[in-house]
């Protein structure tokens, strides 16, 4: 399992650092806590690319 920083998840999805905070927040992106750091895995990042963002589009800051 390939595990990645917010910051690093944040570049890979081209989305701003509050986006990606609120999406990790809410679930619609799911992270792994090791003590006080978060990680994403690269197969999370995968499952929000295809499906769309469909969570994040339905209620996030994209909404429209």
């Amino acid at each position: 399992m390939n595990l990645m920083t917010p910051e690093q998840a944040r570049q890979r999805l081209s989305l701003g650092r509050n986006t990606i905070y609120t999406l990790l927040r809410k679930g619609t992106l799911r992270c792994v806590r090791i003590g006080r750091a978060i990680r994403v895995s690269e197969a999370e990042i995968e499952r929000f690319i295809v499906s769309g963002g469909a969570a994040f589009e339905n209620g996030g800051s994209n909404a429209q």
